[in-house]
């Protein structure tokens, strides 16, 4: 699942890839992102969980999935098990407006007790402006 735009190569993880136990990703199995993307241009690498929540997903659901999304690049798990030094980006997209804006504020508020903030990224766009414009474009919002 490799495609090279540009002299940078991009590589698509899917669950049923971590679902392999051969697999060098396996381990996010319970994690479970959508896809994880690898993007590499020379010698720097950058690794994206990305999810997409539904519009029928219940509001507790939402704030699960955000509580675990948190745990785990607070976690260094990353980092562990794949000697990367930074964890991945996480991005989440959201079905509307008013969903976005709750998860960005709901993940604030997860990240507020959390000591060492500088290298987690967790970007938020809507399900349509991913549509409209791809997902490589500049439709994340970034927590702040």
């Amino acid at each position: 699942r490799d495609k090279s735009i540009g002299g940078i190569t991009y590589t698509a993880i899917t669950q049923a890839d971590y679902a392999d136990p051969n697999s060098k990703y396996h381990f996010l199995r319970e994690l479970s992102p959508h896809t994880l993307f690898i993007k590499q241009s020379n010698d720097i690498t950058t690794n994206y969980l990305f999810e997409v929540f539904d519009a029928t997903l219940p509001r507790y659901r939402l704030k699960h999935r955000l509580k675990v999304y948190v745990d785990y690049v607070t976690s260094k798990d990353w980092q562990r098990r794949t000697n990367d030094s930074e964890p991945p980006i996480i991005q989440l997209a959201c079905p509307t407006i008013p969903e976005l804006v709750f998860a960005k504020r709901r993940t604030r508020k997860l990240l507020e007790n959390v000591v060492h903030t500088k290298n987690i990224h967790i970007r938020f766009a809507t399900t349509d402006s991913i549509k409209k414009h791809g997902i490589s474009s500049e439709v994340w919002e970034v927590l702040r």
